[in-house]
């Protein structure tokens, strides 16, 4: 298996209660099976606040329920995680130990990024003067393929390639205040998108 990294990706580390935003709000928190049992069993105080807020997929896992202003049930009021908390690190979910980390398979490729929606991954890739891609090969088969078009694939290496070259060209000169940034992810290619003015 081919890995495929960008030269940024070790160098993230989640700031929690220090950034600017959370990403335990706004979206679905989807709980993976293995994390999901292990919630089901825990008691006391934490083990009753999981138990209202799951709710079961039939594909397996659950969900949690967002509060009102669609904050994960276990944010608290300084954005940081009660689960974490009661719990340690080891207790989280696939989607809240990993994220804004992910991968990408196509073929015998594995792509694996962070999610420039996050405020700490987009000011990291600003501040680079060059941003570039590493791989390294594993010893893991391949036993499953997706069916990703091999052109689109190429297609989307390539703009990649041509986003990369715009955004460190010193040549131009952007003006983009930070918050007006809209990010986007095609595959693992970033997009800048500046508002309309």
């Amino acid at each position: 298996m081919k890995i495929v990294t960008p030269n940024y990706y070790k160098d993230f580390k989640c700031i929690a209660d220090k950034c600017s935003d959370t990403c335990c709000a706004g979206w679905d928190v989807d709980v993976d099976e293995q994390s999901y049992e292990f919630y089901k069993k825990q008691t006391g105080e934490i083990g009753e606040r999981l138990e209202n807020v799951m709710v079961p997929k039939e594909e397996g896992g659950c969900t949690f329920t967002l509060t009102e202003n669609m904050r994960c049930p276990f944010l608290d009021n300084e954005n940081l995680c009660d689960l974490y908390k009661a719990l340690g690190e080891s207790a989280l979910c696939e989607t809240c130990d990993e994220f804004p980390r992910f991968k990408n398979e196509y073929g015998a490729t594995r792509e694996i990024g962070v999610a420039p929606s996050c405020p700490v991954v987009a000011e990291m890739f600003m501040s680079l003067d060059e941003a570039k891609l590493v791989s390294e090969t594993n010893d893991e088969l391949v036993t499953t393929y997706n069916d990703i078009d091999a052109s689109f694939y190429f297609e989307l290496i390539q703009l990649r390639k041509d986003i990369f070259k715009i955004i460190f060209d010193k040549s131009f000169i952007f003006y983009f205040p930070s918050h007006f940034f809209i990010f986007a992810k095609i595959s693992s290619c970033v997009m800048f998108v500046p508002p309309d003015v």
